[in-house]
């Protein structure tokens, strides 16, 4: 299975006025994720299947770039992809769709546990960055997980 890991682009700053949950894509974040999307899209080279998505604006917002450089046909919501979720909730969802090609847009700090987890590293030591995203093939699936990181895309603009 291959899993692209997007950590939505920069939203708008916290405020009195916007509640968290709807916070929007700011542009300068809307073009750095795009940028990031493109040259993910450059080096996967497959047909994506599916796009999950955190119920958050920002994320939505992000998954739809997503679908539209790599012309991905379906996205679904998906409630547990939130910044307080454990990766072995998303291990079960992604266990749901074995053998499919799929970008997972969801919010730090599940996107730095969820890849930590599942490559076997230290997340004291990483930080997935806004907009950044990191394209890994799962090798096995269950209550936890591995995998390979095939690339990581961070800060290039």
């Amino acid at each position: 299975m291959l899993l692209i890991v997007v950590r939505h682009g920069e939203a708008e700053r916290k405020s009195s006025n916007i509640a968290d949950e709807e916070r929007k894509l700011t542009p300068a974040g809307e073009a750095h994720l795009r940028h990031n999307l493109t040259m993910a899209k450059e080096l996967v080279n497959r047909h994506i299947d599916l796009v999950l998505s955190s119920p958050l604006i920002r994320a939505r917002e992000s998954a739809k770039i997503a679908m539209e450089i790599f012309e991905s046909p379906r996205m679904e919501i998906e409630k547990s992809l939130t910044s307080d979720s454990e990766p072995y909730e998303v291990f079960q969802i992604l266990s749901r769709y074995r053998g499919l090609c799929i970008i997972l847009v969801s919010h730090q700090p599940l996107v730095s546990r969820l890849l930590c987890s599942l490559l076997s590293w230290d997340d004291r030591h990483f930080s997935f960055e806004t907009g950044a995203v990191a394209v890994a093939e799962i090798t096995e699936i269950r209550e936890n997980a591995a995998g390979v990181l095939r690339a990581l895309i961070q800060n290039v603009c």
